[in-house]
């Protein structure tokens, strides 16, 4: 339905609908919000606008992901009705509402005003049964597990009784009727199943998928691909995490002649275009892992082996050749090819390797090169420290520790290689006749830009220049000149937390200030990256971009006639809102495995402690910066209370909190036992008198 809306902004006949888009375009021509371009042909007024509904996490404003072209943020929207709910498609009218005078005139920022729902998305609830006690007697009720909302279910009190204490459903929220009994909601292995379901993603493949999968046979034989380039006799190596089945990549430096070979599985030759395997890849847009399990883009048999980079077999890829010099790309090279993968490693094993007498000499030069390539490309690129967490699960799926992944030069080999890779194939976009998918990532707005640098002066980090970040258009030079300052304090506030120990916590805090990266049909820069071209090419397995941007590299080397547009605009669009689906499911499993991991430890009588950083002063909640790090806190109202009567405190300011509590929405609450010493006043309130938490072992 996304190219159906999208079609409707650009212009759509009213032939090939199906009955379902003509009964919105008859509601659409109604309402006078369509004008006619030709003869049976409409297309949404140029004032309107069609987006997805996006709700923030307290539930207290709406956002629209606008698909018109030009708008590569979400817009607030406003004068929306009660019953919009998260996914909803909807019509709206650009407006601008007034932000206050900056240094003596007015303002504005751009909102979405609701005009009309287009298409309202399947309300499917998962709930857990609790009971209600009233004054005659007690009821059966199903909470929300997503809004906390109490339903009456269409059940009767006898049938509810029947199931399991703490029995998760799957609920139309519509008709309020029992879809399906997920199981308890003690046992702790539910918790994937409650993500998925909540964000519609299935794990099982369709027959049609299925067979198209397992169609090619177990294994690629050499004489069927003699126009392919012949790498075998290359010694490539594989370096992934720990556990991983799908190996997109594969490298190998050849140190005489100083050249980089970027192996790529050639997905695009199993996945044949429109076919019912590449709709449902579509669909899934990527891979989504947990720690022990993934439910992958493309059916095991092609992800797990046939697509998989496999050491030992013979595999189909698109391998670039990228000759270096002086820590500089000279020349790339973009091939179809035939390799065979010579060794298979996880990080862990690398970093061992390099350690030790026993690594090849390629690898070892080839890490010096990654050094310098790296420090060129921070020159104008960002590195920030923000470790992924990292759950590790008993036998019965609950939570035995949460560390943080770090980067270490065994990643740094594998990231800078693919970002040459994704780079080169950027370039190559966009030197074609036909739309591209790029990954873009715009500058932070002049706003965000003075807030920033108001929390690195708090920090007590000195600013190395005056800049005005007023709302102007600059030429590219003085954009740049922006750019290069920006790059400059933050490069300078990152030394400043090195030498502090506080690093993580700094940069944590920067992203936040930065915009979402995101996939568009248009080239643009990559700020974060300091890439004038971007995209994504090296992970065909797990994302659907890198597929479609092998397709369209392929057709060019086999000299194919390449269109002028192929819809990448709408399959932007559409992965845009998976992926952040996608985020926002693997926060919300880390969120239940965060206040599992804490309910543990307090049923074992722990006492937990420990520092966090203020993100909201408003609604005083913050992050936790160890035990359970990146967990989000709520902070108990009584301590809000006592907080707001202290006075302001200053957002980022670090809190030393004990836990005191979580609920089964993936909340864990705590209490302030100390405050930093900037801000502690004078006279300061009580709040709870216990030792500091860095006095814990």
């Amino acid at each position: 339905m996304i190219e159906f809306f999208y079609s409707l902004i650009n212009g759509i006949a009213l032939e090939a609908l199906t009955s379902k888009q003509q009964e919105i375009l008859q509601k659409l021509l109604k309402m006078g919000v369509l004008e006619q371009i030709k003869k049976e042909t409409y297309k949404l007024k140029s004032d309107l606008l069609i987006g997805a509904v996006d709700v923030s996490a307290d539930f207290r404003r709406a956002f629209v992901s606008v698909f018109n072209a030009g708008f590569k943020k979400d817009l607030l929207l406003k004068n929306y009705p009660k019953s919009i709910a998260k996914g909803d498609i909807i019509i709206t009218k650009l407006t601008n509402q007034k932000q206050g005078k900056r240094r003596g005139a007015m303002s504005y920022k751009q909102v979405a005003c609701f005009v009309s729902t287009l298409l309202v998305k399947e309300r499917i609830g998962i709930c857990k049964l609790t009971r209600k006690n009233n004054d005659k007697n007690s009821e059966i009720l199903a909470c929300n597990l997503h809004d906390k909302s109490l339903l009456r279910l269409q059940a009767s009190q006898k049938a509810l009784k029947a199931l399991p204490p703490e029995c998760v459903l799957k609920v139309n929220l519509k008709t309020y009727e029992i879809l399906e009994v997920l199981g308890s909601f003690e046992d702790e292995s539910i918790d994937e199943r409650i993500c998925l379901e909540q964000y519609n993603i299935q794990k099982e493949f369709s027959t049609q998928a299925l067979q198209i999968a397992q169609s090619y046979g177990e294994r690629v034989k050499k004489c069927h691909y003699k126009d392919r380039k012949d790498y075998t006799k290359i010694p490539f190596y594989v370096i992934d995490p720990k556990g991983a089945k799908d190996h997109d990549d594969a490298i190998y430096y050849d140190k005489k002649h100083k050249k980089l070979y970027v192996a790529i599985a050639d997905v695009s030759e199993y996945v044949p275009k429109n076919s019912a395997l590449d709709k449902e890849a579509r669909a899934r847009s990527f891979s989504v892992y947990f720690p022990e399990s993934v439910v992958p883009m493309l059916p095991p048999s092609l992800s797990n082996n046939l697509c998989s980079l496999k050491e030992k077999e013979l595999r189909l890829a698109l391998v670039w050749e990228i000759e270096l010099k002086k820590s500089r790309v000279c020349e790339w090279v973009l091939n179809l090819g035939i390799i065979k993968v010579q060794k298979s490693f996880d990080y862990e094993e690398v970093d061992f390797l390099l350690d030790s007498k026993s690594a090849p000499k390629w690898l070892k030069k080839y890490a010096k090169v990654v050094k310098k390539l790296r420090a060129k490309r921070l020159e104008s690129g960002y590195d920030f420290q923000n470790p992924e967490p990292k759950i590790t699960l008993e036998n019965d799926k609950s939570v035995k520790e949460i560390s943080l992944n770090f980067a270490t030069r065994s990643h740094h080999i594998i990231e800078e290689s693919m970002l040459l890779a994704n780079v080169a194939s950027a370039h190559l976009l966009d030197s074609l006749p036909t739309q591209g998918l790029f990954r873009i990532h715009q500058n932070p707005r002049d706003s965000k830009v003075s807030e920033l640098l108001n929390y690195i002066e708090k920090l007590g980090v000195p600013l190395l220049r005056e800049c005005e970040f007023a709302d102007f258009e600059r030429t590219q030079q003085e954009q740049h000149a922006q750019d290069t300052a920006l790059h400059a304090q933050i490069s300078f506030t990152q030394l400043w937390a090195d030498s502090r120990g506080m690093r993580e916590i700094v940069d944590s805090m920067i992203i936040r200030f930065f915009a979402k990266a995101a996939y568009a049909p248009t080239p643009h820069a990559h700020f974060g990256l300091g890439f004038s071209r971007y995209t994504h090419f090296t992970s065909p397995i797990r994302r659907y971009c890198d597929l479609c941007v092998h397709r369209i590299l392929k057709d060019f080397l086999l000299g194919k006639k390449l269109p002028k547009a192929w819809g990448a605009d709408f399959i932007a669009c559409e992965i845009n809102l998976k992926e952040r689906n996608i985020n926002f499911l693997q926060r919300d499993f880390l969120d239940l495995k965060y206040m599992r991991f804490v309910r543990k430890k307090q049923s074992l009588g722990e006492t937990l402690q420990l520092r966090a950083v203020l993100l909201d002063s408003q609604n005083l909640q913050c992050v936790a910066l160890e035990l359970i790090p990146q967990a989000r806190i709520f902070l108990h109202p009584r301590t809000q209370r006592e907080l707001r009567a202290l006075g302001e405190i200053d957002c980022f300011s670090t809190l030393f909190v004990r836990i005191i509590g979580t609920s089964d929405f993936g909340e864990i609450f705590a209490e302030v036992i100390d405050l930093p010493k900037a801000t502690k006043p004078r006279a300061a309130l009580k709040i709870a008198s216990k030792k500091s938490p860095k006095k814990m072992n």
